[in-house]
C-alpha cells in the first residue's frame, strides 16, 4: 500500500480514537460529579460527606472535674447572625443570646451559667396538657423565657413541665449548667416531653439532628457522622487539663458544615463557671473572640452582627471561602442540567467518525483491488 494513501486513514483512526478517549472523560467526569452533588441544599463537608436538611447543628456539654463547658456550631443558610444581651430583674436572670435578626435567638448563656441550643428535628407529634397554660406559638422566645427564670437544669425541666407544648414540635434543645449537669429536651416515642440526661460527674452529652430520645424523628442519616465524631474526640478527655476551649474548638472544627447554600455561620463555646464566651465566625478557627457573660448584660448591648466583631481579614476569607463553594455549585449544576446532552452529542460524533472510518477504509480496499 502507498504510505501517502494510507496517511488519510490513518488520520481518521487518530481522529476518532481521540473523540472516544474525549467522550469516555467527558462521561466519568459527569458521572463523577452526579454521584457527589447532594442535591438542591448542595451541602459540602470537611470530611467530604453530604447531606440536605434545614440546619445541621452540633451541640454538646461537657464536664470534668471544675470544668464546665459548652460548644456548638450553627449551621443554617441565613448569614446575618447577631448577638445581644436582655438584663435581668427581680423575677428573671439577664443574658446574651445568639441567633437572627428580628430576636429570634437560637441559644444562649444567662448569668447564672445556664446554656441553651435548640437543634431542629421533622414535625413529630406531642400529647397536648390542656389543663397547663400554653407555652406560646414562637418556640425561641419560649426557650428565651426558660433561660431567664432558670439558674440550673432540673429548674429548667420543672419550667418546661409547667407548660402545654402544644400538638407538635419541631426541634429539641439541650441545656447545661454550671454544676455540670446536663439534659436534652424533646419529644419521647409517646409523645410525651422526654429528658435525656448527662450521667452524673465527669462525662459529656451531644445533640446533633436526630431526637435523642426517639431516632426515629431525625434529619439526615443514623448513626449521624458529625454526633459519632463529636463523641469520639470527647472520649479523649481524660483530665481537666485536656478540657479546653481550644480542644472544643478542634471538635467544632471537625465536624463543621461549608457549602453553596448551608454553612457553619458561627461556633461559640461557653464556660459555665466563669461566663467566658468564646465566638469563631463562619468556621474560621484561626480568629477567635473572647467575651464576657457579665460585661455584655452591665454594657447592655443592642444587637451587633457577629461580623463587625471580627478582623476584616477573617470576613473577607469566609467570603472568599464562599464564593468558590457558589461557583462549583453553578458549575455542577450547568453539569447536571447540560452534561448529558453534551455527552450524548459526543457519542453520536464518535459513532459518526467510526463510520466514515469503516467507510473511508472500504473505499480504500476497493480502490486497491480495482488497480
Amino acid at each position: 500500500m502507498d504510505r501517502k494513501a494510507g496517511r488519510p486513514l490513518r488520520v481518521w483512526i487518530g481522529a476518532a480514537l481521540a473523540a472516544c478517549a474525549i467522550g469516555l472523560l467527558l462521561s466519568a467526569s459527569q458521572s463523577f460529579r452526579w454521584q457527589s452533588c447532594c442535591g438542591s441544599d448542595d451541602l459540602y463537608r470537611a470530611t467530604g460527606k453530604a447531606e440536605s436538611f434545614p440546619g445541621s447543628c452540633t451541640t454538646f456539654a461537657v464536664s470534668y472535674g471544675n470544668h464546665v463547658l459548652f460548644g456548638n456550631n450553627e449551621d443554617f443558610t441565613d448569614p446575618n447572625t447577631y448577638i445581644w444581651s436582655v438584663p435581668g430583674d427581680a423575677g428573671s436572670y439577664g443574658g446574651v443570646y445568639l441567633g437572627y435578626q428580628a430576636g429570634r435567638p437560637q441559644g444562649g448563656i444567662n448569668e447564672v451559667g445556664l446554656a441553651y441550643d435548640a437543634l431542629a428535628l421533622p414535625a413529630t407529634t406531642l400529647n397536648p396538657q390542656p389543663g397547663l397554660p400554653p407555652k406560646g406559638s414562637s418556640d425561641t422566645a419560649f426557650l428565651g423565657r426558660m433561660l431567664s427564670r432558670s439558674a440550673t437544669v432540673e429548674e429548667a425541666i420543672s419550667f418546661a413541665q409547667g407548660y402545654n407544648w402544644g400538638a407538635s414540635i419541631t426541634f429539641q434543645v439541650l441545656l447545661a449548667d454550671a454544676t455540670g449537669d446536663a439534659v436534652i429536651i424533646s419529644a419521647g416515642p409517646d409523645g410525651e416531653l422526654a429528658f435525656t440526661r448527662k450521667p452524673g460527674g465527669d462525662g459529656y452529652l451531644v445533640a446533633t439532628n436526630f431526637n435523642r430520645a426517639n431516632p426515629d424523628n431525625r434529619y439526615g442519616g443514623y448513626p449521624c457522622w458529625r454526633y459519632e465524631k463529636a463523641a469520639a474526640m470527647l472520649d479523649q478527655i481524660e483530665s481537666e487539663a485536656d478540657l479546653t476551649a481550644g480542644y472544643l474548638q478542634s471538635i467544632l472544627d471537625a465536624v463543621h458544615a461549608e457549602g453553596a447554600k448551608e454553612n457553619t455561620l458561627y461556633s461559640n463555646i461557653f464556660d459555665l463557671q466563669s461566663g467566658a464566651i468564646y465566638l469563631t465566625y463562619w468556621h474560621q478557627f484561626d480568629e477567635v473572640v473572647t467575651l464576657s457573660v457579665a460585661e455584655q448584660i452591665d454594657r447592655g448591648a443592642s444587637p451587633v452582627r457577629l461580623r463587625e466583631l471580627f478582623s476584616q481579614e477573617t470576613v473577607a476569607q469566609a467570603e472568599a471561602e464562599h464564593h468558590r463553594h457558589v461557583a462549583r455549585a453553578a458549575r455542577e449544576e450547568w453539569l447536571n442540567r447540560h452534561g448529558k446532552v453534551i455527552i450524548g452529542g459526543g457519542g453520536v460524533t464518535i459513532l459518526g467518525l467510526i463510520g466514515s472510518v469503516v467507510y473511508l477504509h472500504g473505499r480504500r480496499r476497493k480502490h486497491v483491488g480495482e488497480q
